[in-house]
Order: C-alpha cells, then sequence, then structure tokens
C-alpha cells in the first residue's frame, strides 16, 4: 500500500500520508510521493487546489527517526530536502487539514501552505533543539515574519508542544474546527478556492510568496547544510537512539 494516497475529484487533488502504524512519519519514500504529488498538482490542468491531510486522525509524528540515523551523506539528493523545495515553490494553493500529531515538519510544511485547517485535538511542537538539530524547511526565515521573534523563539527554543487554539492565535493555522467537521470544513475552503478565477488565484500566490523567494532559496539550503552537519554528531544521534530506545 503506497504511503501517499492521491485522489482528484472536481478540481481538488486529496494528498494522503499514510503510515497509520507509525502515526505517519515521513520517511524518504513518504518525501518522495509528497513530492511528486505535489508536481503532478502544478503541472495538471484539472488540478485547481491541494489538500494535504493524514491518515488515522494524525497528520505527521514528524521525520521518521530511523531513517535519520540511516541518512547517506548527500544533500542533492535527499528526498526531504526535495520536498520542502517543491512544496515552497509549489504554484497551486495548498490548504493542510491537520488532525492529532503535528511535529517537526509536520509544523514547518504548513509554514508553505496558503490554508491551514486545525482540528481542535490537533497537538503540535517543533522539537527540533530537543534532538539537538536545528530548525528547517525555511522556518528560520517565515516563522518570525509569521508570529513575531519573541514567539518563534518560544516555539522552538522551548520546543514545548501548542494547541490548535494556539496555532490559530499565532496565525499558524487559519480555522480550527471539531474534529469530526474536519475533512469535509477542509474540501469546502479547497472547493471555494477552485471556483475562483484559476489565473487570479495563481497570480496572487505568486505576488504573496515573493516577498521572500530569493532569500527562502538560500536559506533553506544552509538550513539543511547546518541541519544535516548536526545530524552526523554523537549527541544528537545520542538523543535519537535515547527517544527511540524509550517508545520501545
Amino acid at each position: 500500500m503506497s504511503v501517499v494516497r492521491t485522489e482528484l475529484k472536481d478540481g481538488i487533488l486529496s494528498i494522503v500520508m499514510s503510515r497509520i502504524d507509525k502515526k505517519n512519519a515521513i520517511n524518504a519514500d513518504m518525501y518522495l510521493g509528497l513530492k511528486e504529488a505535489i508536481e503532478f498538482a502544478d503541472k495538471n490542468k484539472d488540478v485547481k487546489v491541494m489538500l494535504i491531510s493524514g491518515d488515522g486522525g494524525c497528520f505527521t509524528s514528524g521525520n521518521d527517526l530511523f531513517d535519520f540515523l540511516n541518512f547517506k551523506d548527500d544533500i542533492k539528493t535527499n528526498p526531504a530536502l526535495q520536498f520542502i523545495h517543491t512544496i515552497k515553490n509549489a504554484e497551486k494553493p495548498i490548504v493542510a487539514a491537520v488532525s492529532g500529531l503535528a511535529i517537526g515538519i509536520g509544523v514547518t510544511m504548513l509554514l508553505h501552505c496558503d490554508i491551514v485547517v486545525a482540528s481542535k485535538d490537533a497537538i503540535f511542537q517543533m522539537p527540533f533543539v530537543n534532538l539537538g538539530l536545528c530548525p528547517e524547511a525555511g522556518s528560520t526565515v517565515i516563522l518570525p515574519q509569521l508570529v513575531g521573534y519573541q514567539n518563534a523563539a518560544k516555539l522552538t527554543l522551548l520546543a514545548e508542544t501548542f494547541t490548535a487554539e494556539d496555532a490559530l492565535k499565532l496565525g499558524l493555522a487559519s480555522y480550527v474546527v471539531e474534529p469530526e467537521e474536519l475533512l469535509s470544513f477542509s474540501n469546502e475552503i479547497a472547493k471555494k478556492i477552485s471556483l475562483k478565477s484559476e489565473k487570479a488565484v495563481l497570480t496572487t500566490k505568486r505576488l504573496l510568496k515573493n516577498s521572500f523567494k530569493t532569500l527562502l532559496d538560500t536559506l533553506i539550503d544552509e538550513e539543511s547544510k547546518t541541519f544535516l552537519e548536526l545530524l552526523k554528531t554523537k549527541e544528537v544521534r545520542d538523543n535519537i537512539n535515547n527517544f527511540l530506545n524509550k517508545k520501545k
């Protein structure tokens, strides 16, 4: 069974992360599947909007830590970095429907989505420093701009969990809804966008993103290089192993 499911209906491409037994932890195959789904959406004239969600009442518990331990040192072919650049460069609107856990990349990928709908039961966290790592996906520039420097520092340096209501107040979420309404509400948002002038929608998104596009291109690669350097340290590998052992 594919770890990323897609379905195109009425101009909306549904992209579902599906590793339920791993709480949708994103491994290399899932990163590539997400990348390919977004590329398909941008090239297909029948797709007006993308809707990203997670199976089993969970968005994603973050990067698969086993992939971290088995990482091959080639940044250019790294599936995670390829996905990050793809979602950053996506031309068509992306709606995210977030339920359950949204950890690590589960938060930073939302910074590249256009509308974020969160279920009231959603739990967010940017736990990078807890593992001895730094944030990624351009979050070190987007997050301070979005929520202010001190809120960004609180979320990244303390690395504590926060709720859907917190995300709404900070501007990380556009809407908060009851869990049973999440997919229907998110689909309705996507449908509203799909019915508007496609040229106007695409132009508006491009203009909104233009202000920091060049900066992000450089920063994402810089973040990734630093992230991968930290990943090779004994401290980080010990932290990851300790975390994995606690889960056994």
